[in-house]
């Protein structure tokens, strides 16, 4: 017996374009600004930090 990953595995196909996924862009340029906000024992705090750094 697996024991269940966390977050739970993705099923389906995965995003792999900068429209699905806009960490992937290059430019941002144009783009409605965001806020971001993560908390240290966020388990996808790193996720977040650098979706705000690109």
């Amino acid at each position: 017996m697996t024991s269940p990953s966390y977050p739970p595995a993705r099923r389906g196909p995965q995003p792999s374009q900068a429209s699905e996924v806009p960490v992937l862009a290059n430019d941002h340029q144009g783009v409605a600004p965001a806020v971001i906000g993560v908390v240290g024992l966020d388990p996808i705090c790193d996720q977040g930090l650098a979706y705000a750094d690109a």
